[in-house]
């Protein structure tokens, strides 16, 4: 949970510092996700490898869709990650429009 948040932080830095949207790409399919910068309008590319969820860990719908951080680190909403792991139950890691995240 801790390496998702850090992650997202880590998104939102790159966005400000490099003046780029960056989105957190979540694939609950895959149980992975991967750091995307936009190079184009709409238009994403990998930043950095996939990376895959612990064992026993299951991303549930991101709501309202994966988090994009505009170039000021900010969200047009706030987005919800649901992550159910084996024998601790779910956890939803929530980022707020100013880019604050939070595990509840």
């Amino acid at each position: 949970m801790s390496r998702i948040v850090g992650d997202l932080e880590l998104a939102r830095q790159r966005a400000i510092a490099r003046n780029k949207r960056f989105r957190v790409n979540f694939n609950a399919s895959a149980g992975s996700y991967v750091l995307e910068r936009e190079e184009a309008p709409s238009s994403f590319v990998a930043d950095g490898a996939t990376q895959k969820l612990p064992h026993g860990a299951v991303l549930g719908t991101v709501n309202p869709g994966n988090p994009i951080f505009d170039t000021r680190g900010m969200l047009a909403a706030n987005t919800n990650v649901p992550v159910t792991v084996t024998g601790a139950g779910t956890k939803t890691v929530t980022i707020n429009v100013l880019g604050r995240t939070t595990i509840n």
